[in-house]
């Protein structure tokens, strides 16, 4: 039988580019391991292991063009620094991502080769830091609706980091948002947002414009290519391993959103049935003594209870304008809870094509389980000893 030796248009390869700088072929041949993790939630995550080989002779001048020492000591991998990376076959690589140099941690261990791993984290993670009490900029952002303060801290972010980054916002109908709480950081906030609107938030970096951009759009489903991953299906098994949980916990039959009415200066409810189709939007007349103490909470972020007939959501730092806005809102939550009835992490080989944020179909795992299933986050790992492997937290695409 031929070797993968022969094929090298198969042989699993990566491109490290750092600062726009591929590193000398020295250097890389001590890359032993090289992960790629596209997560749909948080920020993406490259991370590199490197051998720290102390006989290595350095080049002055070719890495990033400065005179630097031993590869621990050097410039290369120093904090703040972009990776870019391709991952794929042969000579067909396809660009991941750039993500920014945040971690830089060497391990001398006893009896084995000292190594340096790097981790570097997508621009979403510079937004989940805390903001300084002095940032006037940053307070100023109360008071808008969502997609207007994203789109804000999405410029305030362009200019701590000195970098550009072109803002695809979508606007969130008007609802405006209750001010910036204290020690809350960006991100929460921007989740936050997220969840009530059912939008998506990422930034990732366009080769073709030389730019990050940063999205801000409901979420949608994928029209591009889907491919289908078989279990145990003789010489067109795809899918090496697949691992489903199940979940009742977060199914929603009945909602109750609390809102403060500004005119009024009163907290208003909505009850919120789930039909056949769409939802049942009603309010609530008539509040109690207990309802009101909703005053007292509004601000902070929002709460969930629960009941026996189902999850209740109190929603209490969003002012609605119509009763369209509280609808919309009520059928993100529930379509969102309904598709993490039935979830799963699945593995295989490695194809760098699949990403988070796109649906595929899985099959041959019987009929409960197979299906269209949205990939959440997607790992890709090369290293000698395992090749090229993709993993997949995923979770079932729920129809009807």
């Amino acid at each position: 039988m031929p070797g993968i030796d022969e094929f090298p248009e198969l042989t699993p390869k990566y491109k490290v580019v750092i600062q726009g700088v591929t590193p000398q072929e020295d250097v890389t041949s001590l890359i032993t391991s090289v992960k790629y993790e596209d997560n749909a939630w948080i920020a993406d995550i490259i991370e590199l292991e490197v051998n720290l080989s102390p006989n290595l002779e350095v080049d002055p001048g070719v890495l990033i063009g400065k005179e630097f020492g031993p590869l621990l000591d050097s410039k290369l991998f120093a904090e703040g620094n972009f990776i870019d990376l391709y991952m794929g076959y042969g000579n067909d690589l396809v660009f991941m991502q750039r993500c920014r140099i945040q971690k830089w941690l060497p391990d001398f261990p006893e009896g084995d080769q000292p190594k340096l791993t790097i981790k570097a984290f997508g621009l979403e993670s510079e937004l989940s830091s805390e903001v300084s009490d002095s940032d006037k900029e940053y307070k100023s952002f109360s008071k808008l609706s969502g997609s207007q303060m994203v789109e804000r801290l999405i410029q305030w972010l362009a200019k701590r980091l000195g970098i550009g980054i072109i803002a695809e916002v979508e606007s969130t109908a008007g609802v405006k948002t209750q001010a910036l709480e204290k020690g809350k950081n960006p991100m929460d906030l921007i989740q936050e947002l997220c969840k009530q609107y059912g939008f998506d938030f990422y930034i990732d970096y366009d080769l073709d414009r030389a730019s990050y951009v940063a999205h801000f759009h409901p979420r949608r489903v994928q029209t591009g290519p889907k491919y289908v991953f078989w279990y145990n299906h003789g010489d067109v098994t795809t899918l090496l391993s697949f691992n489903p949980s199940f979940t009742t916990s977060d199914t929603i039959t009945d909602m109750e959103v609390v809102a403060w009415d500004k005119k009024k200066e009163q907290p208003i409810r909505y009850r919120i049935t789930k039909k056949e189709k769409g939802v049942d939007v009603k309010v609530v007349p008539g509040l109690s003594a207990d309802d009101m103490k909703i005053e007292d909470a509004i601000g902070n972020a929002a709460e969930t209870k629960y009941s026996a007939s189902g999850e209740m959501v109190v929603t209490i730092n969003t002012s609605f304008t119509s009763l369209d806005q509280v609808k919309a809102f009520a059928e993100a939550q529930m379509k969102s809870a309904g598709e993490n009835m039935i979830t799963a992490k699945g593995r295989i080989i490695g194809a760098e094509v699949i990403r988070s944020k796109q649906t595929h179909l899985i099959k041959g795992v019987g009929t409960r389980l197979s299906g269209d299933y949205m990939f959440d986050i997607v790992r890709h790992t090369m290293d000698p000893e395992g090749g090229y492997i993709t993993e997949f937290d995923c979770r079932k695409v729920m129809t009807g």
